[in-house]
């Protein structure tokens, strides 16, 4: 699903889903809908770094929580390396738990679909808590999440999870700061963390 007729195929869902989008209604069914073709089908968007280093280090990680024990060794790369402390394995990510509860190859992609919703989600909460009309919040943050740089993350797990929890920050630090909501300033801890457990240390 690359080129024009990617677009195309964005494009065309985005006008069939606009009324719900711009009600405020049927967020993740945009993402399901826009995924179901690609990620969710078995599919994929661009090759590159994806198949050939991060999916079967996720394999590995899904087999491991699947066999009941946590990833600290793989004895499959080489004469055996260290795995959880290689943070681009992700193993001490909260999200990664969904390889646990989940079959995979499927499980990796509802993990990949999660973090565009969740991006939408924050983003779309930064831009009506400056101010913005719900339409504007709904329209940057379909441009955020489906922008070519977030759909080229795709095939660099280490990117996305940074990608997605930036404005999660923004949104807590402007609530907090200027809104007074301090209750929410205790959120930036695990906002800032999780994606540092999950993310090479040059893209957090």
């Amino acid at each position: 699903m690359t080129g024009p007729d990617g677009i195309c195929y964005l494009i065309v869902n985005a006008k069939a889903i606009s009324d719900k989008i711009l009600s405020g209604l049927g967020y993740p069914g945009h993402h399901v809908t826009v995924f179901l073709s690609g990620d969710l089908c078995g599919e994929d968007f661009f090759f590159r770094d994806f198949h050939r280093f991060f999916y079967p280090l996720k394999f590995f990680l899904a087999a491991a929580f699947k066999s009941g024990f946590f990833p600290f060794w793989n004895p499959l790369l080489f004469c055996g390396a260290p795995y959880a402390s290689f943070v681009l394995n992700a193993a001490f990510y909260p999200l990664s738990l969904v390889f646990r509860f989940l079959p995979f190859p499927f499980s990796l992609n509802v993990f990949i679909v999660v973090h565009f919703i969740l991006g939408f989600w924050f983003f779309y909460l930064l831009i009506t808590g400056l101010g913005l009309s719900r339409k504007a919040g709904v329209f940057t943050a379909v441009s955020y999440c489906y922008g070519s740089y977030t759909i080229c993350v795709i095939t660099v797990l280490n990117h996305l999870p940074t990608l997605v929890w930036m404005p999660a920050i923004l949104w807590s630090f402007h609530e907090a700061i200027v809104n007074k909501k301090n209750h929410i300033l205790a959120l930036q801890f695990f906002f800032y963390v999780w994606p540092c457990s999950a993310a090479h240390r040059n893209c957090c």
